[in-house]
């Protein structure tokens, strides 16, 4: 059974056996912080608790710029998906087409 839990629009999935501390990030993209400015910040907040260096985090926003929206999400979802949950909708998964 999964378990649900909002704070201002992002939604934070963890099974009812999994502790609260291993979580994964769930992102409405229909809502704030499914705004494309909003998914850059967090990239690059991903990328710097993974410890990436900064000229590899400015290329990934670079790329995550250099196309359109879909391009954004699809490049977000390659490297952070371990991380984060994209959905489209509530219940309505993101999936790279």
């Amino acid at each position: 059974m999964t378990k649900y839990y909002y704070d201002r629009n992002v939604l934070y999935i963890a099974p009812c056996c999994a502790p609260l501390v291993m979580m994964r990030t769930a992102i409405l993209l229909d809502g704030p912080c499914g705004n494309a400015f909003a998914l850059l910040g967090r990239a690059r907040i991903y990328a710097l608790q993974m410890n990436r260096s900064e000229a590899w985090i400015a290329s990934l926003v670079d790329d995550m710029m250099s196309g359109d929206y879909e391009h954004l999400l699809t490049i977000f979802y390659d490297e952070f998906s371990a991380y984060v949950e994209l959905y489209r909708s509530i219940g309505v998964k993101y999936k790279v087409e």
